[in-house]
């Protein structure tokens, strides 16, 4: 095999680990983990996140310098009522594997969620703002968290907000293909956070990584914030989707989005309405002047999905 550390990467099918398994190729030897079989260019193994023994077996194999973990249990709605999978998933798997990481003395990178917070006032959060989630997946999330922390593992956490991606399931995937059957969509327009690209948190865990790899992780442990530049609220982000994807040549029938309160649209999980994170630590750190901003990210997203539509 390859040159570098042996990189092992969870939930290789969602948006960040399909994007993080690009990413990463030139940077050590990846494996990567799914609960179903992918055909994909990497070495893959199958990892049941809700059993603890999968897990394990899969690890004592791999035998990974670094774990970076996107594998999440992601459907807000359903986990109200589905809890016992959610936690498994998002509490009990990270503090698995950050058991394991403490053990053998390696580093983790976890990615968390904006749904931590309680979602009140207009300021950004920072990592030091007290959390307080308003639905049981940001609680199943937070847990994860305390679960790392606690193991003393040198874990990195990034928490982010509103991913989407060329890949797998998201909003903007979800705002084009009705946005090709309706004229009129009613949309939530007083939530208000960052839309954040798979492929910039992709290429900001590189530069993580590379950092970490040349003057050790112990050294960045800790909770960070990591989203694109910019706010914007749900209706907002569904009017740029459509601009964009008209000048992709999308055949969208959409003309009206209509902005609507929060109340007007009940879901099973409550939503913060604001997501605001705050990405100072990380730039700071990281010694980055400027992340980029969500419409850029988005705008290279409509961009791939446009070609796809084509061929």
């Amino acid at each position: 095999m390859g040159h570098g550390p042996k990189i092992l990467v969870t939930g290789a099918d969602g948006q960040v680990g399909h994007a993080l398994l690009k990413r990463l190729k030139g940077i050590g030897d990846l494996v990567a983990t799914d609960l179903f079989p992918l055909k994909i260019d990497a070495n893959f193994y199958q990892m049941d996140f809700c059993d603890k023994t999968s897990i394990l077996d899969v690890l004592e194999q791999v035998r990974p310098n670094l774990i970076v973990n996107p594998a999440a249990y992601t459907a807000v709605d359903k986990a109200e009522t589905d809890q016992e999978k959610a936690l498994l998933i998002n509490a009990e798997a990270p503090k698995i594997l950050a058991g394991y990481c403490e053990n053998h003395r390696i580093p983790l990178i976890h990615f968390s969620t904006d749904y931590v917070f309680p979602g009140d006032g207009q300021q950004a959060r920072s990592e030091e703002d007290p959390t307080g989630p308003l639905n049981f997946y940001g609680l199943s999330k937070l847990k994860g968290e305390q679960a790392i922390f606690e193991s003393g593992c040198d874990g990195l956490i990034f928490r982010t907000s509103w991913v989407f991606s060329a890949h797998g399931q998201n909003f903007v995937k979800t705002m084009l293909r009705l946005g090709e059957q309706r004229e009129e969509l009613k949309i939530v327009g007083d939530q208000i956070g960052a839309p954040t690209s798979a492929e910039f948190l992709s290429e900001m865990i590189s530069r993580v990584i590379a950092l970490g790899l040349k003057d050790g992780f112990a050294k960045f442990k800790g909770l960070y914030h990591l989203c694109n530049e910019g706010e914007t609220n749900w209706c907002e982000f569904a009017n740029t989707i459509f601009e964009y994807g008209k000048k992709q040549g999308i055949n969208l029938k959409v003309k009206n989005v209509l902005p609507i309160k929060t109340e007007e649209y009940p879901t099973p999980a409550k939503r913060p309405k604001n997501s605001r994170l705050n990405c100072h630590k990380f730039k700071m750190t990281y010694k980055i002047s400027e992340l980029q901003s969500w419409k850029e990210a988005l705008k290279t997203v409509v961009q791939d999905l446009g070609i796809s539509r084509q061929t």
